[in-house]
């Protein structure tokens, strides 16, 4: 498993520093999260966030990508044998900004902010061009392109990488910075994801292969939202009367 996460140091300082690292599934869930066991893939000190991760992630990307074409070598001392291993990448994972620089996707405020790419339609407030996953259609709502129905979650259709792929090739066909402008924003995707250098055969298909993140959600997301709900501290338009909340 590959992850990747940004660190802030300071509480009252800006210091984005961004630690990868890879985890070894092979071993018992018990030691597979030990620290010695845990590999360092990479360490970008910052203090601003790197402006072309793909730079760092290469050379630990392409040295993978090696092994699993070309195979490890391994002596098995209990039988006194080698056998030729091809590393599978189970499963890659990130906060929700930072699977938009893995699967290269728009971003979690674009469209289609779903980096599993499953394809949820979205609202987005009049004249703000931030979109929010919100399964039910607002009261008194009728923005262009956004007013659809209640979102039923059991109709919401599984990963496909196929889709991504074909989406993918239309993108990329663009002849123009406009037709690309366009493009991307019907498709939810910005350019090729760095994980498609991977074999095939030794990996799941991009977006399969990203992981999603719920840690955000249930520890800091949601309570931050109901917290600032109820204390009517949450910010809202001008001529929404916040006493009609009660």
């Amino acid at each position: 498993m590959f992850s990747i996460n940004s660190v802030q140091h300071y509480q009252f300082k800006t210091c984005d520093c961004w630690i990868a690292i890879w985890v070894i599934f092979d071993r018992s869930p018990e030691t597979r999260y030990k620290k010695k066991y845990v590999l360092p893939g990479c360490i970008i000190p910052g203090p601003k966030k790197p402006k072309n991760l793909d730079s760092f992630l290469f050379p630990g990307f392409y040295h993978l990508t090696a092994l699993q074409k070309e195979g490890l070598k391994i002596w098995d001392t209990s039988r006194n044998t080698i056998y030729i291993s091809h590393p599978f990448l189970a499963l890659s994972t990130a906060d929700g900004p930072g699977f938009a620089y893995l699967n290269e996707l728009v971003g979690h405020h674009g469209k289609n902010g779903c980096h599993l790419y499953c394809g949820l339609k979205v609202h987005h407030k009049e004249g703000i061009g931030i979109y929010y996953p919100a399964l039910q259609k607002p009261d008194n709502y009728n923005v262009a392109g956004c007013d659809h129905p209640d979102v039923d979650p059991h109709s919401i259709q599984p990963v496909d990488s196929e889709l991504y792929l074909k989406n993918l090739r239309y993108l990329l066909q663009s002849r123009s910075k406009a037709q690309y402008k366009q493009r991307c924003l019907e498709t939810m995707i910005s350019k090729p994801s760095l994980f498609l250098g991977f074999h095939p055969d030794h990996m799941f298909g991009v977006p399969v292969c990203f992981g999603s993140d719920i840690m955000h959600l249930i520890s800091l997301n949601i309570p931050n939202l109901f917290i600032n709900l109820w204390c009517s501290t949450i910010e809202c338009n001008t001529n929404n009367d916040k006493w009609t909340w009660w």
